[in-house]
């Protein structure tokens, strides 16, 4: 029996570790979607690797030039508030802090986690509470946050009806006239219905009464009368 749950926990552990590296893939593209183009330059993808308590995850995430720093900068490990050089992901160092509370070696140390998660802790010969507090002055934040607001809202395209409206999910939305007849891009979360354009949000789409949108007087739309048009010179 020990030797089943230790092969079907390795093996769980294996299969989260994938998900957290696709997690976190995902994560990173919606960042690079959504940053300030201007400032921070796609430069190329460098390796990712820190033990978890899932194992060790490995990706390719994205490495950026701060155009006004001129410092180069991975803006996934700013948003997560992580340094991906340490090796070691968050729960794991809280796990060295709980160690280290007990007073425990480097030697004891590194045989606990290992024998808990898996994971060879490779501490360099310091205590699991040095290195823990090694970490807290290499820490960076994201510093434009305004990216956060749209990173994790979900994403579709619609086409923009004669009358001013899309439809999203069965429900019928206004948006601004000038898009009649575009595909626009449509991003939204359970706060709103937002419009974008070139990766900027420039307005909110208003949900539609239908008893109420009946009787809304609009201006009509430039294909309609083209169409009108077009079909009168065929007569």
């Amino acid at each position: 029996m020990k030797e089943l749950e230790t092969i079907t926990y390795r093996a769980l552990q294996k299969s989260f570790s994938q998900v957290m590296a696709e997690t976190l893939i995902e994560l990173d593209e919606a960042i690079a979607l959504g940053r300030d183009k201007k400032r921070y330059y796609l430069k190329d993808k460098r390796t990712l690797k820190f033990e978890s308590v899932f194992g060790q995850v490995e990706l390719e995430r994205n490495y950026y030039q701060d155009r006004e720093s001129g410092k180069y900068v991975y803006l996934l490990d700013q948003y997560l508030a992580f340094d991906g050089a340490k090796g070691m992901s968050p729960v794991v160092q809280d796990l060295a802090m709980e160690l280290a509370v007990t007073g425990v070696s480097y030697r004891q140390a590194g045989k606990a986690m290992e024998k808990l998660l898996g994971i060879h802790a490779s501490l360099d010969g310091k205590t699991p509470h040095e290195v823990y507090q090694a970490q807290l002055d290499n820490m960076t934040f994201l510093e434009n946050t305004a990216i956060l607001d749209t990173i994790f809202l979900k994403r579709e395209h619609r086409k923009v009806k004669a009358d001013s409206t899309i439809t999203l999910n069965r429900q019928l939305y206004e948006v601004p006239p000038r898009f009649i007849g575009q595909s626009i891009d449509v991003r939204f979360d359970e706060k709103g219905i937002f419009v974008f354009e070139d990766d900027q949000k420039i307005a909110e789409a208003v949900p539609v009464s239908m008893k109420d949108n009946a009787h809304v007087k609009r201006v009509r739309s430039p294909f309609t009368i083209t169409e009108e048009m077009e079909g009168n010179d065929d007569v």
